[in-house]
C-alpha cells in the first residue's frame, strides 16, 4: 500500500505530533507521492519527526542539508542531524541487543543494516496504524 491515497490522514496525525505521521508526510512531500513534490515541506516535516525521535527523519534531514534540498546547503546543520541520527540509532541498537530476542525480531541480528531495515519496517507498520486510527477520527 502506498501512502498516496491517504495524505489527509497522515497530515492529521502529523499535526497531532505523531512522529510516524510526520515522517510519512515528509516522505510524501520529498517524493511527490500523493502531494506535489515540495522539498521545503519535506524538510519541515523531517525536522519535526526527528525532533520527536524518529531516527530516519534525522538522517533524511541531514541529507537535505548536505544537498540543499528545501533548506540552504549547510554542512554544519547536516552534521548536527547526522549526529542525532547516530545517537538515536545507537540507543535503538542497545535496546534491541539488550532485549535478547524478547522484543527484537529474528531478522534483527544487531548489525546496522538489519536494524535499519527493522526500523524502516516498523515505521511502515506505525504509519499503517496511524492511518487506521485516523480513519476512526
Amino acid at each position: 500500500m502506498t501512502t498516496s491515497a491517504f495524505p489527509h490522514r497522515y497530515l492529521k496525525a502529523a499535526e497531532q505530533g505523531n512522529a510516524s505521521g510526520e515522517y510519512a508526510l515528509a516522505l510524501m512531500y520529498r517524493d511527490g507521492d500523493g502531494v506535489g513534490q515540495n522539498h521545503a515541506e519535506a524538510a519541515r516535516w523531517f525536522r519535526k519527526a526527528a525532533s520527536h525521535g524518529q531516527p530516519d527523519a534525522a538522517r533524511n534531514l541531514a541529507e537535505a542539508y548536505r544537498k540543499g534540498l528545501g533548506v540552504p546547503r549547510d554542512e554544519a546543520a547536516a552534521q548536527k542531524w547526522q549526529r542525532k541520527f547516530d545517537e538515536n540509532f545507537s540507543q535503538l541498537l542497545r535496546r534491541h541487543r539488550g532485549s535478547e530476542g524478547r522484543h527484537a525480531p529474528d531478522a534483527c541480528r544487531g548489525d546496522r543494516a538489519s536494524l535499519s531495515a527493522f526500523i524502516r519496517g516498523n515505521c511502515c507498520r506505525m504509519a499503517d496504524l496511524t492511518h487506521e486510527r485516523a480513519e476512526k477520527i
